[in-house]
């Protein structure tokens, strides 16, 4: 059982940063008020800071839920 929780927590994380390196972008387009665009760029702390957050969260809802699955076949049986 926890070897199960742990292997989950550990894969969920590796492929959740990788999506998330992939997906969040660093330079984003922003319109000002004179309706000229101009680019902002997150530095790269920032950056890393906010994708290792969005995975440690995706993680702790998966992990949530196979936990949630593993007390429903418990009780089940």
């Amino acid at each position: 059982m926890e070897k199960l929780l742990v292997k989950t927590a550990v894969y969920t994380f590796i492929l959740s940063f990788s999506v998330f390196f992939v997906w969040i972008d660093r330079v984003k387009t922003v319109k000002d008020s004179s309706g000229m665009y101009s680019g902002v760029e997150i530095p790269y702390a920032q950056f890393f800071f906010n994708i290792t957050h969005h995975a440690i969260v995706t993680t702790l809802i998966i992990l949530a839920g196979v936990c949630f699955v593993m007390i429903l076949r418990k009780y089940k049986n």
